[in-house]
């Protein structure tokens, strides 16, 4: 729709040949797709085998993994807090970051801890971190591979 001079809205017709246009193009590239695929399978058979050495994945990815928590100096234990009620808190557990805090080009670990809180909880209470055991904990990773808090 569109406003004429004199101020009465009249329907605008889009361009009726276009739309035929744009019907022939696609049909014009998907037949060029249609014969390039095939013709372009066929030529990389024609090679012969690839000459590049292939690695096996099993040489590429350890074949388990090995728990260097207590080695490298992080001692954090999660205090999450249990309700007959099982409130969202409580559910989604704790939480992890991995970034370079101090730009050394080592990963440091920010690890989020839980709280305790009553049960039921009143509306509006935020739980506290009570002591040590419930604090959030930073540790910077030392070129050795240590982290320290």
């Amino acid at each position: 729709m569109r406003w004429a001079n004199d101020g009465e809205v009249k329907p605008v017709h889009a361009n009726r040949g276009s739309g035929r246009r744009l019907k022939r193009l696609l049909a014009v590239l998907l037949g060029i797709g249609t014969v390039m695929i095939p013709a372009y399978s066929q030529d990389a058979g024609k090679n012969g085998p690839s000459d590049k050495k292939t690695t096996d994945a099993a040489e590429l990815v350890p074949r388990h993994f090995v728990d260097i928590t207590e080695k490298s100096g992080i001692k954090f234990l999660h205090h999450a807090p249990h309700t007959s009620r099982k409130y969202l808190i409580e559910t989604m557990g704790s939480g992890v970051a991995l970034f370079d805090c101090d730009n050394d080009n080592r990963l440091d670990i920010y690890l989020v801890n839980g709280a305790l809180f009553t049960d039921p909880t009143p509306k509006g209470f935020i739980p506290q971190k009570a002591g040590p055991e419930d604090w959030n904990r930073m540790y910077h990773q030392k070129p050795d591979g240590h982290s320290r808090t």
